[in-house]
Formats: structure tokens, C-alpha cells, sequence
């Protein structure tokens, strides 16, 4: 998402924002009727884009392989290797 702030301070939430020569084309966040809008980029005061981090979702990916795989190793690998 990004948060565009007009010369006159007016306030977009935009998705799927891009940038094409000239102009900012977007789409705006919770709006019904016509959600979609190009900006040239004159009119733009200010640009804020929200960061995203992957470092929380991967190590619990591999947090739950292991615990995964470590019980796979106890009931499955140990009981087989002592019968």
C-alpha cells in the first residue's frame, strides 16, 4: 500500500501503485465507486510505502520443519531402528 499526500494535503491510500512517465496510477483503498486514479506527478507532495519483512514468517517456517521433522525422527525413525 502506498500513502500518497497531495500539494493541498489531501490524504490517498493507494494499492497497486505505479509509476508511468509522468503520472502515479493507482487504485484507492476502501472506495466503491470509481477506486481507480492517475495523479500527475506535480500534484504529488509526499510518497510513504509500507515496508514488508519476510525474516518472521521464514524462520517460523523453519522452526516448524524441524519440530516437523523431529517428530517425525521420534515416532517413526526410533521405534523402527529397536524392533
Amino acid at each position: 500500500m502506498v500513502r500518497v499526500t497531495r500539494v493541498g494535503g489531501e490524504v490517498l491510500n493507494l494499492s497497486e501503485a505505479e509509476i508511468r512517465g509522468d503520472s502515479l496510477y493507482g487504485t484507492r483503498v476502501n472506495f466503491i465507486l470509481d477506486p481507480y486514479i492517475t495523479l500527475p506527478l506535480s500534484d504529488v507532495a509526499r510518497l510513504e510505502t509500507e515496508e514488508t519483512s519476510y525474516t518472521g514468517p521464514v524462520l517460523a517456517g523453519v522452526v516448524g520443519l524441524l519440530a516437523l521433522g523431529a517428530v517425525f525422527w521420534r515416532y517413526v525413525v526410533l521405534p523402527a531402528v529397536y524392533d
